[in-house]
C-alpha cells in the first residue's frame, strides 16, 4: 500500500480480515489517500482517534504530521491489541473519550509488552510506536525486513 503512495489513515482491528488461508487484507479505504508528489502530504487529521499517532491528534506539541508514519503508528498499536485483547493505551473496560485517548497517546509513553514475549516482537512493536520523532519510525519496507517477520 504505501509503496503505491496511498496511505490509509485508518488502520484498526475493525479493518483487518483474514481469510480462510489466514492471509490478512486491510479493509475500508474510504478515508485513504493517494500521494501524488512527493512533498504533497496528508492534512486533515482523518481517522478513529484511538489508533492515530501522537503527531495526528497533536501537531503542536509533535511537529509535522506524515500519512506513512502515521500508518505505522496504527499498524504497531493494533499489533499490540490483537496480542493482549484489549485496546492497550487504556486500562480495560476504561472509557476511550478524547481527553483519555490524548492523555495516554500524547503525554505518557506507550505501553510495554510482557517480558516473556519474544524480544523480536518487542523489538517490532517498538519501531512502530516511536513517539516523540516519527521520523524514526520504521518504515513499510524496514518493517518488513524485521527480525520479527523474517521468522515467520
Amino acid at each position: 500500500m504505501h509503496s503505491r503512495n496511498i496511505v490509509h489513515r485508518d488502520i484498526k482491528p475493525a479493518n483487518l480480515l483474514i481469510n480462510e488461508k489466514m492471509e490478512v487484507k486491510i479493509a475500508d479505504f474510504g478515508i485513504s489517500k493517494i500521494i501524488q508528489q512527493c512533498l504533497e502530504r496528508c492534512s486533515t487529521p482523518v481517522g478513529t482517534r484511538a489508533y492515530m499517532s501522537p503527531e495526528k491528534l497533536d501537531t503542536e506539541k509533535h511537529g509535522g504530521y506524515n500519512g506513512f508514519a502515521a500508518d505505522i503508528w496504527s499498524f504497531g498499536v493494533t499489533m499490540m491489541e490483537l496480542y493482549m485483547g484489549y485496546y492497550p493505551f487504556l486500562e480495560p473496560g476504561q472509557e476511550p473519550d478524547f481527553p483519555s485517548l490524548m492523555l495516554a497517546i500524547c503525554f505518557r509513553e506507550p505501553p510495554s509488552l510482557p517480558e516473556c514475549l519474544s524480544e523480536k516482537f518487542r523489538d517490532f512493536i517498538r519501531c512502530c510506536l516511536q513517539k516523540d520523532d516519527p521520523s524514526k519510525r520504521w518504515t513499510d519496507s524496514q518493517l518488513l525486513s524485521h527480525l520479527f517477520l523474517a521468522d515467520a
